[in-house]
C-alpha cells in the first residue's frame, strides 16, 4: 500500500516525505530513519507550515479559498510503521514527537499538508499508555 501511495505522490507534484524506522525503503535516499532525524524533519515542516498559514492569510481574498488556489504545493508526510518509531523515543523525544505531530494532523490540511501515519498493528508494539495516545492520532486524522 505504501509503495502505491509514494509512486502516486512522486509522480505528481507533491513535496513528498517518507519516514522509515525499519529501513524497507532504503533505497530512498530522502527517507529519514534516525529518531533525532525524524524529529528535526517534522520541527522543519511544522514551521515551513505556520510560515505558510501567515503567507495564506495574508493572500486570500475570497472565502474558501485553499492553499491549493493560491498556488502551494500539496506536501505529503508519510510515517511507516509509526509505532516502531514511538517505541525507539525517550519520553522527551516522545513527547516532542507527539507535540510536532498533532500540529501537523490539526492544522495541516487547510494548508495542503496531509500526514499518512502506517503501522502493522496499532496495537501491539507499545505500552497501553503509548498506544492509545497513537489511537487518538489515529482518530485525529
Amino acid at each position: 500500500m505504501l509503495q502505491s501511495l509514494l509512486l502516486q505522490s512522486l509522480t505528481r507534484q507533491i513535496e513528498t516525505y517518507l519516514v522509515d524506522p525499519k529501513r524497507e525503503f532504503a533505497t530512498l535516499r530522502e527517507a529519514v530513519n534516525e529518531p533525532q532525524e525524524v524529529l528535526e524533519l517534522l520541527e522543519q515542516l511544522v514551521a515551513r507550515m505556520e510560515q505558510r498559514e501567515r503567507e495564506i492569510s495574508a493572500k486570500v481574498t475570497n472565502f474558501g479559498q485553499t492553499a491549493k488556489d493560491l498556488g502551494y504545493p500539496p506536501v505529503m508526510v508519510f510515517i511507516d510503521e509509526v509505532t516502531a518509531l514511538v517505541a525507539a523515543f525517550d519520553n522527551k523525544e516522545h513527547k516532542q514527537f507527539e507535540k510536532l505531530l498533532r500540529k501537523l494532523i490539526l492544522k495541516g490540511r487547510a494548508l495542503g499538508y496531509n500526514v499518512v501515519l502506517l503501522a502493522q498493528n496499532f496495537n501491539s508494539e507499545r505500552s497501553e499508555e503509548h498506544t492509545s495516545e497513537l489511537q487518538s492520532l489515529r482518530e485525529i486524522s
